[in-house]
């Protein structure tokens, strides 16, 4: 809420690294593959990524116009994608410029999950109203959508695209087949909201946190 990210050495427990740069609260950041660089978001509307060998701010990334909630690199690229308050899905290159290279349009609810599959073909987002949309990444068109019954706070992607995870408020993680988009089930309840959902490259294992102080770890088997 100060406007830092901390990067923190467990082994130490102590703050390694404070990055400045952000207006008012940060609300995401993601580390990109190759380590050495970080993607931030906030609610002073920016995109900023730094260099974690030095500290320094590297771009701020300029096109949401209200806060910029999550934040995601795409795997191996450069690209980056966002998700804003003002109901867009964003597309960036992080060394060209400081505006969107495209956009996904439609929800009408802010943007609190995006989410790449690792094979760089898809974007799945969440809103706060409980759509939920599978985009082409070439295009940012809808592939498909799923409308749920409460506030989507966290996505995730299966490796191919198939399959979309997603934390939500009424304590569900619940999963959605992009081939199917009548079809959803239930992995994991919580008393309070999930919050969040990370799945494994070979989507055997799902790992979803929620308010209530629980992580939950669902298998396949």
């Amino acid at each position: 809420a100060d406007g830092t990210t901390r990067i923190w050495d467990f082994l130490s427990s102590k703050c390694t690294l404070i990055l400045n740069g952000h207006l008012s609260c940060v609300w995401g950041c993601d580390f990109h593959f190759g380590g050495r660089v970080i993607a931030t978001c906030g609610a002073d509307a920016t995109i900023r990524t730094y260099d974690l060998q030095g500290g320094q701010e590297a771009t701020i990334l300029r096109d949401h116009n209200r806060d910029v909630n999550v934040i995601k690199w795409i795997p191996y690229t450069n690209m980056l994608v966002s998700g804003g308050a003002d109901h867009v899905v964003g597309l960036w290159d992080a060394r060209e410029g400081t505006a969107m290279i495209n956009r996904g349009l439609g929800h009408t609810g802010a943007v609190f999950g995006v989410a790449p599959s690792l094979n760089g073909r898809y974007v799945c987002s969440g809103d706060c109203k409980g759509a939920v949309k599978v985009w082409d990444i070439r295009k940012m068109e809808t592939v498909t959508e799923f409308n749920y019954t409460s506030q989507i706070n966290s996505v995730a992607l299966d490796v191919t695209g198939s399959y979309v995870f997603a934390a939500c408020d009424d304590g569900k993680a619940q999963v959605f087949s992009v081939e199917d988009s009548k079809s959803s089930w239930t992995i994991s309840s919580f008393d309070m909201p999930c919050e969040s959902i990370a799945v494994n490259n070979d989507c055997d294992m799902v790992i979803c946190g929620a308010t209530d102080g629980n992580v939950s770890a669902c298998t396949n088997q």
